[in-house]
């Protein structure tokens, strides 16, 4: 999509900021930092702030319910402004929890006080922290497409795209009991991290609420149904992790990664397509059980909408369709990434424009991704064949809980001297991604389906097995980290 500019800055320790919302094509606002932006008409901010942890807790309480008295794109100084030089301040899993909640927010903007301990770059922070940090900011990257896109409906709807869960379910008491929850883009329920993690289990631990129906942790990829009153429930989460929820058949546009070759000139040439080629666009496809959903996106290079759908024919066929306005027809190519997913054995266009580029799958990731160029229309039709569904029992979070036993085992690696029987257990969990794809893509799924739905006891089972072997805290943190989900 065409978007000129984007909502994120890292930002020094000036009393000018630029800020780049994203909102509008072509617009950039410049304000200076005063309580309540006195000097700027677009864009709010709440003034400097401690960099102290409640803090942090108080900003999302005070931002959520902000949309309703008219600031919907509020900016916040991410990281905090003042230190005061107190150690406390300096706490990398301190700002990395800022981030994460930033790469959740209308606009992304750092900015500390002149300070020579404070660092806002991630590379300035020690491993791990800096690769956390690293991810939260090109999630934020990704999740554009579905910001510019929520903050141009609020044109039309004036419903901000940070919101309160009770501005959509206003007759749900449980929509009312956690002010740090919000709806984004009106596709997420986040529910940021606001309490440090906990020093034996390694994990933050917070309450919150979800709306009724079938929701999908990005975090772990589960499924939760919640019932018709809405459902209460406690979550954990590493230094990676941000407590998300999509409803089952969210489709969300993203943008494609940025990496180095194609970082410089991104924005020309999302905007020029003429000159530069073909505009690309990326979709995630959160399916759950759903059988079917749909997502749009608001692209500068037309100004016109596109919409994304699947349906499931039956429990054997997806078909993924994209249509837009003649006007908006322009050569395309759209990346399904459908989540929570088995290989599919047959992937063909199912109308006379689409031809597929490619497609892969991850069994890490439970994941089918599929290239198509849509030709001169710009519409796409593609159908997947062959069980491209999980089946509920296989929906228990197989990717988070092998991403957090693949981190287990490299602290498992430095604490043992040399490999030996205790961490094979762990060395099963993470090699079980290639077993999955193995038998999704010779056409085998029953025995991908076995690996997945038993791979909560086998988790179980290869801490069991560890702990004998390794210091008291490492098996305390492999316990929790690894416990299936309630």
């Amino acid at each position: 999509m065409g978007v000129t500019s984007v909502p994120t800055v890292i930002h020094g320790g000036s009393r000018k900021c630029l800020v780049l919302v994203g909102a509008l094509p072509n617009q950039v606002h410049r304000c200076t930092m005063q309580h309540f932006s006195h000097h700027c008409q677009r864009v709010a901010t709440l003034g400097a702030v401690y960099n102290h942890l409640p803090v942090l807790s108080l900003r999302q309480k005070m931002h959520n319910p902000s949309s309703l008295a008219g600031r919907r794109r509020w900016s916040h100084d991410i990281g905090g402004h003042r230190s005061h030089h107190n150690a406390a301040a300096y706490d990398p899993e301190l700002y990395l929890r800022w981030l994460q909640w930033g790469a959740h927010a209308p606009i992304m903007r750092t900015h500390p006080q002149p300070d020579p301990d404070v660092e806002r770059r991630p590379w300035g922070h020690p491993l791990p922290y800096s690769d956390y940090m690293e991810g939260a900011i090109r999630r934020r990257g990704q999740l554009v497409p579905a910001i510019h896109t929520g903050l141009e409906q609020m044109r039309t709807t004036s419903l901000s795209p940070l919101r309160s869960l009770y501005i959509d379910w206003p007759e749900l008491d449980g929509a009312y009991a956690y002010n740090d929850t919000y709806l984004f883009v009106n596709a997420m329920v986040v529910a940021p991290m606001t309490t440090p993690q906990d020093n034996t289990t390694q994990l933050a631990t917070r309450r919150l609420w979800l709306p009724p129906g079938e929701w999908i942790d990005t975090a772990l990829h589960r499924v939760i149904n919640a019932p018709a009153n809405g459902l209460n429930l406690t979550v954990t989460a590493t230094l990676w992790e941000t407590p998300v929820f999509v409803p089952a058949g969210a489709v969300i546009p993203v943008a494609p990664p940025v990496t180095s070759e194609t970082a410089y000139g991104a924005a020309a040439r999302s905007a020029t397509p003429s000159i530069h080629g073909d505009l690309e666009q990326h979709w995630e496809l959160w399916t759950g059980g759903a059988t079917a959903g749909s997502g749009i996106v608001f692209e500068d290079a037309t100004a016109d909408w596109i919409n994304c759908s699947f349906a499931t024919a039956s429990a054997n066929s997806l078909t993924i369709s994209v249509t837009q306005p003649e006007s908006a027809s322009l050569s395309r190519v759209h990346q399904f990434d459908v989540k929570m997913a088995m290989a599919a054995m047959v992937i063909k266009p199912c109308d006379g424009n689409t031809q597929v580029v490619s497609s892969t799958y991850s069994g890490a990731l439970l994941q089918q991704t599929v290239r198509v160029s849509s030709g001169g229309s710009g519409a796409a039709c593609v159908e997947l064949s062959g069980s491209p569904l999980l089946p509920p029992e296989a929906r228990s979070g197989y990717v988070g809980l092998r991403e957090r036993g693949h981190v287990l085992k490299q602290t498992v690696d430095h604490a043992l001297p040399t490999p030996n029987i205790p961490s094979t257990g762990l060395y099963n969990l993470t090699t079980s991604a290639i077993r999955i794809e193995l038998a999704l893509t010779s056409g085998n799924p029953k025995a991908a389906i076995a690996e997945l739905s038993g791979f909560p006891a086998q988790a179980l089972a290869a801490v069991a097995l560890l702990e004998p072997a390794v210091p008291q805290n490492i098996s305390a943190f492999a316990r929790a980290w690894l416990q299936p989900p309630e």
